[in-house]
């Protein structure tokens, strides 16, 4: 995942305790993965660490583009932007006339651009990049990012479909290609590029919420209980075999902690009304119905006000007995749900 990318999403990690090794225990074997530690370590944010491991590399390889260039990006992500630039410097002197390698460091000073919010000479930066090497893909996909942040969403769009063309195997890409379609309220599109995303990371939870809110959009209400449902299974850690409903208007009382998910289960009739509302000032409820053959066929995320969701006036489709399911999504998992359902039976409407 390339740098740019985790300093918009802010997705930060916690490694262990740093290892440097000693001069005695660096060799020409040793110092590809000690390069490869340093890179792991600005993905992650993770930047004092990889300053040391990047400044350690340099004693033995000061010519190094590659690590004279990310090393700068590392210096402006800590703030300390001369030193950046610097190091940007020595980079191109290092660099001579290798198209590949200025290309690169166009991409990383691009990267420094941002982090100063000067996103013209980024994009200058990220347009030379590409215009030096066109078949590296996370060029395109960094430029694409940089043409969301600015509101450019087909020139982001074009750019996204240019690096999926280059390497068909990033999900993070279809991701991007997906919010853009979601932000013109193209649904289809955007399903389309989250059902491309989660067939290459089919145990990533994240995808099957975020595609789960979309077919919500779409009023797809079947496709959006199954992949709430995924995100349940995959993120559970925990489950709750409720007692069940047996009153027409049953309340009660649910402590949520991530992971956790509640069963609660139900009889009825065909035709019969079912309404259900999870509230809580804390917790991002989630709600599921599963018919009696143990399929969603329902849901809802956030459709009340705040966190709260809820399912009004639903027509149960058949005999038997339901299982109501509650749990959390990404906005907050600690704290009770005031869990309200309501049914009715079909006589009595």
């Amino acid at each position: 995942m390339n740098y740019l990318y985790k300093v918009l999403c802010c997705m930060f990690v916690s490694f262990g305790v740093l290892f440097v090794p000693t001069a005695s225990q660096t060799s020409n074997e040793a110092l590809p993965k000690l390069l490869q530690r340093a890179t792991d370590f600005v993905q992650e944010a993770e930047y004092e660490k990889a300053l040391s491991v990047y400044t350690f590399y340099l004693k033995f390889q000061p010519d190094n583009v590659q690590a004279l260039s990310q090393r700068a990006v590392v210096h402006a992500s800590l703030g300390d932007l001369q030193l950046a630039f610097e190091d940007i410097d020595r980079a191109f002197d290092s660099a001579g006339f290798s198209a590949l390698e200025q290309a690169v460091i166009h991409n990383h000073r691009a990267q420094i651009y941002f982090l100063q919010r000067d996103t013209d000479s980024a994009l200058q930066d990220f347009n030379r990049a590409i215009e030096l090497n066109p078949t590296y893909p996370d060029f395109w996909l960094n430029r694409g990012i940089l043409h969301q942040i600015l509101g450019d969403w087909d020139l982001a769009l074009a750019d996204y479909e240019e690096y999926v063309q280059l390497d068909p195997t990033n999900a993070e890409a279809f991701l991007s290609i997906a919010r853009v379609y979601l932000a013109h309220n193209d649904y289809p599109k955007a399903l389309s590029a989250l059902d491309s995303a989660i067939d290459l990371t089919p145990d990533d939870p994240e995808l099957y919420i975020f595609r789960g809110s979309v077919n919500l959009l779409a009023e797809q209400f079947v496709p959006a209980a199954g992949d709430y449902s995924d995100w349940l299974q995959l993120i559970n850690t925990i489950e709750y075999d409720e007692s069940p409903i047996t009153a027409k208007t049953d309340q009660r009382t649910l402590n949520m902690t991530y992971g956790a998910l509640y069963n609660i289960p139900f009889s009825a009739e065909s035709g019969d009304r079912f309404a259900v509302t999870a509230s809580s000032p804390s917790v991002d409820s989630l709600i599921i119905l599963l018919s009696p053959d143990g399929n969603p066929i329902m849901a809802n995320d956030d459709g009340g006000r705040g966190l709260n969701a809820f399912i009004v006036d639903f027509t149960l489709p058949e005999d038997g007995t339901y299982t109501l399911l509650v749990g959390h999504a990404r906005g907050g998992w600690d704290g009770d749900i005031e869990l309200t359902v309501q049914i009715v039976a079909s006589e009595d409407i």
